[in-house]
């Protein structure tokens, strides 16, 4: 798929009203006192997202918990009136960012207002110089608050996130599958995918290339196998999407690039490690093929600059690791500035499918489909308005107060206060 028609793709698919943009984004080189682009990407920056109409009455946290079952974390928030929220976040990494949680993030919301969480995360960055802190390990402690906060708000007025966040422009949304596979072979991995298109009823999938931050011989003739094995296998119908995470220098990325065009497939992300900007760039330039980034981001100003000098085609922060939906939404504000789309990248554990679900149903510039990675964690809860699981190839999206659902009280019970 070439970028000019990716671009038109997404904003359609994704019910955006933005059109007539030119199929090649001009990069802006003036100063932001001179240049209305770049204007206005600060202000979708640093435009409130909560919207206060729906949130009349003050939300004082009286008790803030991250909770562990299992291997599973979550926080669970209360407010003074009882109201409960309740999130999970990336398990395996939290292990080890409870005392972070615990001594630098937690004191900062406990008695607050939390409907003025976006002062408060300006506030938490400047306690202490939590702003040293500044990082997706610092994300991934705060995000798993902000998502509990966010469920408290929206029950604590009987509205849903979407509706706190944006206006609900879809009621159910495909999906991606993401297969997590490399080293295996074309034939093993054309089975795999199969099977979780078999299981899901997706038309998309994404594979793995490289091997992880570098590239060997042997993950190269893999790459080369794999690409045009399974175009010929799974045929046109099926959309295909590709993730470097970071393996590739730019001449092997533009080799495997020029080879993933050839074989129509429709995305490539992360060609190079996640911070080479300059480097992402110039392979953007030169290829075809959309190319994505943003998963590792933790900078609002970075994706500004992202986005300004057309670094990427399109953004892939993920919820779970930039610090929570708020700040994701920001982003996608920015790409739609300039008609670029943006993709919510989805962490493999907990409920990130459901942050990235809500997130999607609000944001015109959202794309098509979100990332699938099934439900890793065992996690009891009772949701009335959806199944969570994937129907041919969609997921409803959960309707009433917070994100939808709730944990069971069994699975309450048998959990852990560690911080």
């Amino acid at each position: 798929m070439k970028r000019s028609d990716f671009l038109k793709w997404s904003a359609l698919a994704g019910g955006s009203t933005l059109s007539g943009l030119p199929p090649k984004l001009s990069m802006a080189s003036q100063s932001r006192d001179t240049n209305p682009e770049r204007e206005r990407l600060f202000e979708a920056m640093n435009q409130p997202v909560l919207r206060q109409e729906f949130l009349p009455n003050p939300v004082i946290l009286d008790k803030i918990e991250l909770r562990r079952n299992d291997g599973v974390y979550f926080a669970r928030v209360v407010s003074k009136e009882g109201v409960v929220g309740t999130a999970t976040g990336k398990g395996k990494l939290l292990e080890l960012l409870v005392p972070l949680f615990r001594k630098r993030i937690k004191p900062v919301f406990l008695g607050q207002d939390v409907r003025f969480f976006e002062d408060l995360y300006i506030q938490l960055l400047r306690s202490s110089s939590n702003y040293k802190w500044q990082s997706v390990p610092f994300g991934i402690a705060t995000a798993i608050l902000e998502f509990a906060i966010l469920d408290c708000l929206g029950k604590s007025v009987d509205q849903s996130v979407g509706t706190l966040l944006g206006e609900q422009l879809r009621e159910e949304i495909p999906i991606y599958c993401a297969s997590g596979n490399r080293g295996n072979s074309a034939p093993q991995e054309l089975e795999y995918v199969q099977s979780l298109i078999d299981a899901t009823g997706c038309d998309a999938v994404k594979i793995r290339l490289g091997a992880r931050m570098h590239y060997t011989e042997q993950s190269t003739r893999r790459d080369k196998a794999l690409i045009p094995y399974l175009r010929k296998h799974l045929g046109a119908a099926i959309k295909l999407y590709s993730d470097g995470n970071g393996s590739y220098d730019v001449p092997m990325a533009l080799e495997i690039g020029q080879y993933l065009e050839e074989h129509q497939f429709s995305s490539f992300e992360e060609p190079v490690p996640f911070d080479y900007y300059e480097e992402t760039k110039a392979i953007a330039d030169q290829l075809s093929i959309p190319i994505g980034g943003g998963e590792q981001e933790r900078s609002l100003r970075q994706f500004l600059w992202m986005i300004e000098h057309r670094g990427v085609d399109w953004l892939n922060p993920d919820p779970l690791l930039f610090g929570g939906l708020i700040r994701t939404v920001k982003v996608a504000r920015m790409g739609a500035v300039v008609g670029m789309p943006c993709f919510s990248h989805m962490s493999g554990y907990g409920m990130g499918f459901l942050y990235v679900l809500h997130f999607a149903a609000v944001t015109p510039n959202a794309g098509r489909e979100i990332e699938y990675k099934g439900e890793k964690d065992k996690i009891d809860f009772i949701c009335d308005s959806s199944t969570l699981k994937p129907i041919n190839g969609r997921i409803k999206v959960p309707t009433g107060p917070g994100f939808g659902l709730e944990l069971t009280a069994a699975y309450l019970k048998n959990s852990e206060i560690v911080g």
